[in-house]
């Protein structure tokens, strides 16, 4: 018997070990093991034993043939070492950016360590965070390219830091960080040799978000003014937001960022290969996504533990806007796609999608549950919104699961963050706007790691 007799079902099953394993899931795979066999008809698990027998045959005869290339295989396999690399960062108000930093550190290592400097640490070099350090660590371990999570760490890594969390290199981008003395924060680890280096993401920046973020806060301030917007938004039609025509009223959406390219092959990066099982459990939530907090992630897993596969829907940047007004969403549409995928708890997106949910996206996606959105959870949207009843289809249905969020942060929660501290965040937006124009102009071209 050769290898190109091995059934079919060998086959996908060594395809499915290869994609899990490209997808980080490797410790999942006993779990995995045990939810499928239930699934399996009798002779669908003879079958596969029957193939694991005929398999376990063919590599003895191997090993029976070929003992020296076996035992030197064995010893390869066994002087291996697992590569570790340390990451580290402030991590407020997370961005595209940082994931994708994520993602091309973990591509050099087996495990991927990311540190997140101390409130005391980031509020000495670069002023006050929004995020506390608890905070800021539970977005990041939400991250499906991060290992571990190392808790207030310094600003400043050093050999002894990487000792510390047992990592053979530090990563960092293509921009040189310098810490609170003007000194490139990775000097250290540069003359050891034990520093690598990934592309910075272009276009996207803490920067860009807290200075929105800024003017958020200005409107919330000035109270006579939000109300009569809010007047205005609530004498409004209402709005069919499911048949509106594809035909804006500028060029361009009003949160546009041209700065930032999601192509084609960044969104193929950041996407799970994982496909659903007719028998699935598949769960669908739905919402803004606009600047990930601790409630998102707290939502996202509630979700998942509700079935076996979770899409979320994203809603597209004027319908966003719509339904919460001001100056929302921060992030485009495609940023937010990014940022959700990035998610370790989500297996699949809808790009701008429909704000009322229907029977034919339910059916398509073979939908058993439908979690509402923070946003609607939170009472966040506007009224003319909420008398369009998103989620009455759903609840003829009887698929609508109610989720209880203890975490109360909200997109308007943030921005009074940013205005406590309005005078310290604005200085640290000009000096950073500077620092960033400058490295963007004179950035060499390097590529990515895929």
């Amino acid at each position: 018997m050769s290898l190109m007799d091995l059934t079919e079902n060998i086959r996908k099953f060594a395809c499915l070990l290869a994609e899990l394993n490209k997808e980080g899931l490797d410790t999942k795979l006993i779990e995995l093991g045990q939810g499928l066999i239930p699934k399996l008809g009798d002779d669908e698990i003879l079958s596969l034993e029957d193939d694991l027998l005929k398999v376990k045959t063919l590599f003895k005869n191997y090993q029976e043939e070929n003992p020296a290339c076996h035992k030197e295989h064995q010893i390869q396999l066994k002087e291996k070492p697992v590569v570790k690399a340390y990451v580290d960062g402030c991590y407020d108000l997370i961005h595209a950016g940082h994931y994708n930093a994520f993602r091309q550190s973990r591509k050099l290592a087996d495990v991927l360590v990311c540190g997140v400097n101390s409130d005391l640490e980031v509020s000495s070099v670069k002023g006050p965070t929004v995020f506390n350090n608890e905070e800021r660590c539970a977005i990041v371990g939400a991250c499906k390219w991060v290992d571990e999570v190392a808790p207030d760490t310094e600003y400043t890594p050093t050999v002894e830091t990487l000792n510390r969390y047992n990592c053979d290199f530090y990563v960092h981008g293509d921009d040189v960080a310098l810490n609170s003395d003007g000194i490139d924060s990775s000097h250290e680890l540069k003359a050891v040799g034990r520093f690598k280096m990934f592309k910075r993401t272009r276009g996207v920046s803490t920067t860009d978000i807290a200075s929105k973020l800024l003017t958020i806060d200005a409107k919330m301030r000035d109270r006579k003014e939000l109300e009569i917007v809010e007047e205005e938004k609530t004498n409004l039609e209402p709005i069919n937001f499911c048949n509106q025509p594809n035909l804006p009223s500028v060029l361009g959406s009003f949160n546009a960022n041209p700065n930032f390219l999601a192509s084609a092959k960044r969104i193929a990066n950041f996407a799970s290969v994982k496909e659903p099982l007719e028998s699935d459990k598949i769960v669908y939530v739905d919402g803004s996504w606009d600047i990930c907090h601790p409630g998102h992630i707290e939502l996202l897993i509630k979700a998942k533990e509700l079935g076996d596969y979770l899409i979320v829907g994203i809603h597209e940047d004027q319908c966003v806007n719509q339904y919460l007004g001001n100056s929302y969403p921060l992030n485009t549409l495609h940023e937010r796609v990014l940022n959700i995928l990035a998610c370790r708890y989500v297996d699949d997106v809808i790009i701008g999608a429909p704000f009322k949910i229907t029977e034919r996206l339910l059916r398509d996606l073979n939908v058993s549950v439908v979690v509402k959105s923070l946003d609607f959870i939170q009472g966040g949207m506007l009224s003319c919104a909420l008398d369009l009843k998103p989620y009455e289809v759903p609840y003829t249905k009887d698929i609508i699961s109610e989720v209880e969020i203890e975490s109360t942060l909200t997109l308007q929660e943030i921005a009074r963050r940013v205005g406590s501290n309005r005078e310290a965040i604005a200085q640290k937006v000009l000096k950073s706007a500077v620092k960033q124009e400058a490295f963007e102009e004179n950035a060499k071209y390097i590529s990515e790691i895929r």
